[in-house]
This record gives structure tokens, sequence and C-alpha cells, in this order.
């Protein structure tokens, strides 16, 4: 899970308010409200768009990148959102994954029975056969075979990875523009109710 502080630029405005305002969880409270809705609102937006491996694969999209569990909370210092899920943690630098669990590599799915699955997890339980051809025999020592139940044809399900690194990707979450903006409307229309 990542948590991403929402900062708004120190101003002279925000210096007289800062002193006007003694308690200023309840403005918080809604500046965390409206970055939230603006985080999960983004998330769902760009979802749909974000199945590149997924449609090249000629695989159904996982449904990885989602807003469910995205939570926000606030202080008397700040406001923050929280977003769950690995694939967030790349918003703000690159990400290496490396094998958990005793486990020597990672399993790259590279067909579409494989996308989106595990081989324990899923595919044993479907009775699918596994197996690594040797060098010898033409295989790279890297492409895990399977062999689908009821067949005996063996195709091609994942490649065998010490390690993978996920680039950064900015846009995987609104900007730090969009979050100060969304900020700075929520302070604004808490000092309408002020009034």
């Amino acid at each position: 899970m990542i948590t991403h502080d929402v900062k708004v630029s120190d101003s002279h405005i925000l210096r007289d308010l800062r002193s006007a305002l003694g308690d200023r969880r309840k403005m918080h409270e809604t500046i965390a409200a409206d970055a939230k809705a603006l985080t999960t609102d983004y998330i769902d937006a760009e979802s749909p768009k974000r199945h590149k491996t997924a449609t090249s694969l000629g695989a159904r999209p996982t449904g990885a990148m989602t807003s469910t569990g995205v939570t926000s909370d606030y202080d008397g210092a700040g406001a923050s959102v929280s977003i769950p899920g690995i694939v967030f943690s790349r918003t703000f630098k690159d990400v290496e994954i490396k094998p958990t669990g005793g486990r020597r590599a990672l399993t790259i799915p590279i067909s579409a029975e494989a996308y989106g699955r595990r081989v324990k997890d899923d595919l044993d339980s479907e009775g699918w056969q596994f197996f690594l051809p040797k060098k010898k025999n033409g295989g790279d020592g890297r492409t895990l075979m399977g062999v689908k139940p009821g067949s005996k044809e063996a195709i091609p399900m994942f490649l065998l990875v010490r390690s993978i690194t996920l680039t950064q990707d900015r846009t995987l979450l609104p900007s730090d523009d969009e979050y100060e903006s969304t900020a700075m409307n929520a302070i604004n229309d808490y000092l309408e109710d002020l009034k």
C-alpha cells in the first residue's frame, strides 16, 4: 500500500488562514474526502484503458487496477489518501519484484490461459500439467510449458525470471497539480460553509 500526502503550496492566503483557524481538522476532513473522490474517480476512469498485456495475449483483464480499498485520513496537520496494491507502488518510483516464499523464480504469463492466474493456486487445481523442457531437448530453460486437462498438446504458459522491474508511471494516479487544485477547492468550499 502507498500513501500519498496531499500538499498545497504555502502562500500568504494560507498563512493568514492558519492564524485565523485554530483547529484545522474539519477543513482537512473536507480535503481528505475530496482527494479520495478524485483518486477513486481517476482510477475508475483510467482502469479500462490499461490492458495492454491482456490485449496482447488475447486474455481477459484481471482488474488489478481498482479503486477498491482507497481510503483517506486527516488530522490537525493535514490530509492523505492511501491506495492499496502493488500496481500503484510504481506511481512514484520503479518497483522491483522478486520471488518470495522460497520460490526461485517469478512466473510471467505468456499465454491467455496463464494471464492473471497462478500455477499452484489456479491451474494445478484445474488439472493442468507443467514441465520445463531441458535445453538438450530444445527448451530454453525459462519457458514453463503447460498441458491442459484432456489435451496432449503442450503450450508455452509462463516465462520464468529471477526478478522484474515495473517502471515508474506517474499517470497511474492524479497529478500533484490535480491534488493541489482539489485541496484548494475543498478549502474554498469549507470557507464558504463558515460564512
